[in-house]
């Protein structure tokens, strides 16, 4: 009789780890029948969870970031500026001491319009970029590279001999998503479309919700 009951025991251990073993594969099965059905999110969030970075207070290096050169003019807030189709791209960089930077390389810039029935092609380069500081005073933009053309062939007018390729200059530690910051610009070759149009003032924008590590 003592044997019988403990070979009964035994049995029901068995039966006990065979069932938890189906458990255990059911709730694998599960989690992987989820991760499926979200398209791979949960594993990507939790990556994305272990690898967050704070925009706000980045470590030295340098990043990716979204950003596009917005009109200052209230009216066309929306629209990007004329300025926006002549940046190649676009980083951040971070210094040692914490300071940010907006890193742009730029490249020719054209426009086409009609002028009393004639489709007229202008092309040229960002000549001058200013930023304000932070007390609102305009500062020079330190250029990194200049472009290969010394000079814009149809402006012989400007009294720029040289055109920026890349330029980079001081950002405030972003406080939103949304990051605005206010420059100020110069191309003649506006200028030569409209007078007074050469030298305005532009809003890059940058999203950080785009933000990825350069290195």
């Amino acid at each position: 009789m003592k044997n019988i009951s403990k070979n009964l025991v035994v049995a029901g251990l068995g039966l006990a780890i065979i069932a938890s073993g189906s458990v255990f594969a059911e709730g694998s099965k599960t989690l992987s029948d989820n991760n499926s059905l979200f398209g791979g999110n949960l594993v990507k969030e939790a990556s994305l969870r272990d690898n967050y970075l704070d925009y706000k207070n980045l470590p030295q290096g340098e990043y990716n970031v979204e950003m596009k050169i917005m009109n200052s003019d209230p009216d066309k807030k929306d629209r990007p500026s004329m300025m926006n189709k002549g940046v190649v791209s676009s980083k951040v960089e971070v210094d040692s001491s914490g300071q940010y930077w907006l890193h742009i390389t730029m490249k020719k810039i054209k426009r086409t319009i009609i002028q009393e029935g004639k489709k007229h092609t202008f092309e040229g380069y960002m000549e001058d970029l200013k930023y304000y500081d932070k007390n609102q005073e305009l500062k020079d933009s330190e250029v990194l590279s200049w472009q290969k053309d010394l000079r814009d062939l149809q402006n012989p007018e400007s009294d720029f001999v040289n055109y920026p390729k890349e330029v980079r200059f001081k950002i405030d530690k972003p406080t939103s998503k949304i990051q605005s910051i206010k420059i100020k610009v110069y191309a003649s070759v506006m200028e030569k479309i409209k007078k007074g149009m050469g030298r305005q003032e532009a809003i890059p924008t940058i999203n950080w919700d785009r933000l990825s590590v350069i290195k």
